[in-house]
């Protein structure tokens, strides 16, 4: 029992404490944050029209181009949002759990003595 509680209110909590941060900066990298800012306004999936010699194609060219930079800007930012909100909750989730890490056993017996819990 001894060795239960060193490990949970040493190492065990360290190591909570370290997968914690390993999870938020694999969650920046799953969704590869400073690339999708580094691209912001690249075209979507590098669809680049080119424009013959005539003025017309020159600018149905340029309006295509438009359209597949706004959608690339559009769909990066959506993105960058969820990554932003995922990042966000697991960083609290992760916060309340460092915080009753140490709580937990203690509430555990306490809730064994109460009989809410089964031994």
């Amino acid at each position: 029992m001894m060795e239960f509680v060193r490990w949970w209110y040493g190492p065990g909590w360290v190591h909570l404490v370290r997968s914690s941060v390993q999870r938020v900066r694999g969650l920046a990298l799953a969704f590869s944050l400073p690339i999708l800012i580094r691209t912001l306004f690249a075209p979507w999936r590098r669809i680049i029209s080119y424009g013959s010699k005539s003025f017309q194609d020159s600018m149905r060219a340029a309006l295509d181009n438009f359209i597949s930079r706004f959608v690339g800007f559009g769909v990066r930012v959506i993105v960058m949002l969820a990554a932003i909100v995922l990042i966000i909750l697991s960083s609290l989730l992760s916060l309340v759990a460092v915080i009753c890490w140490p709580l937990l056993p203690i509430v555990g017996i306490g809730l064994i003595i109460r009989g809410l819990l089964p031994w």
